[in-house]
C-alpha cells in the first residue's frame, strides 16, 4: 500500500488509504462523485472546500493525527496554510488508491485488460496474505 506524507503541526504523518479510510470519507463524501469533480476541473471550484477538508480529516485521522475537530482542518484550508499543491496531491493520491487511476486518466477499454486466470488470483490472494500488517 502506498503512503501520502502530509505535514501537519510540523510533524510529518504517513497516510494510507485504507478499506476504514475510505469508509469514513464516504461518511460525508462520495469518492465517485469527487472524482467527477475533480475530472471536471478542481481550479474552477468544482470541488467544493468541505470535501477536501473532510478528505483531509479522514487521512490525518488515518494516520493517527490528533486532529481535534475538522474545523480545525477547514480553518487552516480557508487560511492557505495549506497549500494548493498538497490539496491537489492530496486529492489525486486518494482517487489514484481508490480506483487505480488519476481524475483526468480514463480506464482501459473491456477489450485491453487481460481477463483473470485462477494463476494470478492465487498470486494475488498471496501476496494479500503475506503482505504486514500495519
Amino acid at each position: 500500500m502506498r503512503e501520502l506524507v502530509l505535514e501537519y503541526d510540523d510533524v510529518e504523518y504517513r497516510c494510507r488509504v485504507s478499506y476504514s479510510v475510505v469508509m469514513a470519507i464516504e461518511n460525508k463524501v462520495t469518492l465517485t462523485e469527487l472524482a467527477d469533480r475533480v475530472a471536471a476541473g478542481a481550479a474552477q471550484g468544482n470541488v467544493p472546500v468541505s470535501h477536501v477538508v473532510w478528505c483531509l480529516y479522514c487521512l490525518l485521522q488515518g494516520a493517527g493525527c490528533a486532529v481535534a475537530t475538522v474545523d480545525e482542518v477547514f480553518e487552516r484550508v480557508k487560511t492557505d496554510k495549506v497549500p494548493q499543491s498538497t490539496i491537489v496531491t492530496t486529492l489525486d493520491f486518494i482517487l489514484r488508491e481508490v480506483f487505480g487511476v488519476g481524475p483526468n486518466e480514463t480506464l482501459p477499454n473491456a477489450d485491453e485488460v487481460e481477463p483473470a486466470t485462477t494463476e494470478k488470483k492465487t498470486a494475488m490472494n498471496t501476496s494479500i496474505a503475506d503482505s504486514p500488517t500495519p
